[in-house]
């Protein structure tokens, strides 16, 4: 595990600065490829309308809009670009454009193709694809000005006009650059894929700790994201699901927050109150800058939703900072790892495209070694927990079977004997079940009280056979499928046989219960007797009492005990079963 532990943060490091280099390297695989060869004026003239004489070079457009306007029918694009020094002819050259409408394409007057339908109505559309690589013929790529001109329909755009521009350039190059930056989204992505499906196994097979849970939905929720994200570079879609594609990216979004903050509290057990605060300050925040405040405040209210994700994501950051900053107050394992991961999240919002790899790889990675870190603890505390449970069970049977105690019983045994020997195989006979009681709960980290109540009855009986006195157990109100540590009544019982002194020939003890405030509260009282020590040592019957609590619950118990006025009273306190 130390090795494991080791490698992470050596990979962990590694892998912040192949990013990094990379990130800067990989300028030149940008899906926004642009030749240098070549250049193109971004003075774009706009007009809503139809008429085929816009295609014109020589056509004056100094009277168009220079900004496109939100509408929706069929308008006209025109952009002049310079060729300074035209692409060799074995390349030939081609022209990428992204653009939120039907459209054809005219090159210097001449037609160069189309993409989709360009219609009137909704009918007679048919939605282009977001991008498209239009191949430019020779004779029409020479040096110079030229002047593209769209013929452009939205019908299916919700009344929005985007277009985001061109690329011109070699035309191997212009359709492959897209292609490897997909190839390299693709395998970062897929790391996400692999770490969330292992870490649903940790939770379903070997572990059920939610927080294994929900750090595998935010791993493939990342990938989802980052899939839908990236989709336009390996999927060219209509432009029509491009507003459908954005809602679902919002959603995924909403989802990873949720997520993200919800991992960071259950991965360092942060008390209910503060998982309530945390979920309500995230939601009416979302509520109020959602599609539902823009209904519910009408037409004073608009959603800008880049804006609304960014609020989110700051929102979230913010709180999982504040969550990691109070388990490093607590001295919770991993923390330190995880305050390095969620701060690096906050370069998202001022450059998403970059530092959503970044981010996310960081964010994962070192949430990796602060759940690697916590693992390793967990396993030294199981292993000591092992020894203590084996300690323990050696212990309870050591405790059971001493020496004084055997030689007493068999003594009691040979008087029963020579006395009455009906009343020694009763004898005998609960001295057997007593040991196999013992025998079969002796491995045993938890036991239901129905089979310690068994135990104690089997003791009081040998020990009311061994001393003349009555012994006698009343419960009540006790669940009996609850579970508790085995031996813990029955020692009380032998710590209570040890210290009182019965008024009269008889000892009841009492064993009663109630829930209080999620705990379980055992009374067990010795009734009728006089404790003869007045506080007794802590011996090996109350050690061993707390040493089983504290293997089974933690710090979650409380024991405590003391004279009253009629008799010995001891209180426990455990957890309620879940």
């Amino acid at each position: 595990m130390n090795l494991i532990y080791t490698f992470l943060k050596i990979v962990a490091i590694c892998t912040i600065l192949f990013l990094i280099v990379s990130s800067i390297r990989q300028s030149g695989l940008s899906p926004h490829f642009i030749n240098p060869e070549f250049t193109y004026a971004r003075d774009i003239r706009f007009h809503m309308g139809d008429d085929r004489t816009w295609s014109n070079p020589n056509f004056d457009d100094t009277h168009w809009a220079r900004q496109i306007k939100d509408s929706t029918g069929i308008f006209w694009v025109r952009v002049k670009v310079n060729i300074e020094t035209p692409t060799l002819a074995i390349e030939g050259t081609a022209m990428q454009v992204e653009f939120l409408a039907s459209y054809e394409c005219f090159w210097d007057g001449v037609k160069m193709g189309a993409n989709g339908i360009v219609g009137n109505n909704d009918e007679e559309e048919m939605a282009g694809n977001l991008f498209k690589v239009l191949a430019i013929p020779d004779s029409l790529a020479g040096a110079g000005q030229h002047t593209i001109a769209f013929r452009a329909s939205n019908q299916n755009g919700q009344g929005k006009i985007r277009f985001w521009g061109m690329q011109i350039g070699a035309f191997d190059k212009i359709t492959r650059s897209p292609l490897q930056f997909t190839v390299a989204v693709m395998i970062f992505s897929g790391i996400f894929l692999v770490i969330g499906i292992y870490y649903l196994f940790m939770f379903f097979i070997p572990y059920r700790k939610r927080a294994y849970l929900l750090f595998g939905c935010l791993n493939l929720t990342v990938f989802a994201l980052i899939g839908m994200e990236y989709m336009k570079f390996y999927y060219h879609y209509p432009y029509s699901f491009h507003y459908q594609r954005l809602d679902i990216i919002e959603w995924i979004s909403v989802v990873f927050f949720f997520l993200l903050i919800s991992f960071y509290l259950a991965n360092f057990n942060l008390p209910k109150k503060i998982w309530i605060w945390a979920y309500s300050v995230l939601f009416l925040v979302m509520l109020m800058i959602s599609n539902i405040g823009e209904y519910l405040m009408g037409n004073i209210y608009t959603v800008n939703h880049d804006l609304a994700l960014y609020i989110l994501a700051l929102l979230t950051f913010s709180i999982s900072t504040l969550v990691v900053i109070r388990a490093i107050v607590f001295k919770n394992p991993g923390s330190h790892e995880a305050l390095i991961g969620i701060l690096p999240c906050f370069l998202i919002i001022f450059y998403y495209d970059l530092m959503l790899f970044l981010g996310f790889v960081n964010l994962v990675v070192f949430n990796l070694i602060s759940l690697s870190h916590q693992l390793k603890i967990e396993k030294e505390l199981q292993q000591a927990s092992m020894l203590r449970s084996l300690r323990l069970e050696s212990e309870m049977l050591r405790k059971n079977l001493q020496p004084h105690f055997i030689m007493n019983t068999l003594t009691s045994v040979m008087e029963w004997i020579e006395q009455d020997a009906k009343t020694s195989i009763k004898f005998i006979q609960a001295l057997a079940d007593e040991f196999k009681i013992l025998n079969s709960i002796s491995t045993e980290k938890l036991i239901s009280l129905e089979q310690e109540i068994d135990l104690c009855r089997v003791h009081l009986k040998i020990m009311s056979y061994r001393k003349g006195i009555s012994y006698n157990l009343e419960i009540s109100d006790v669940p009996l499928e609850e579970t508790i540590p085995p031996a813990i009544f029955h020692s009380l019982i032998e710590n209570g046989i040890s210290y009182s002194r019965p008024i009269s020939n008889e000892l009841t003890f009492h064993l009663s219960y109630q829930s209080d405030a999620g705990q379980r509260v055992y009374r067990f009282f010795n009734d009728q007797s006089v404790s003869h020590i007045e506080s007794p040592e802590e011996g090996i019957g109350t050690k061993y009492i707390k040493s089983r609590l504290e293997e089974s619950y933690g710090s979650r118990w409380s024991f405590s005990h003391g004279p009253k006025l009629s008799g010995w009273e001891t209180i426990i306190r455990i957890p309620i079963q879940v």
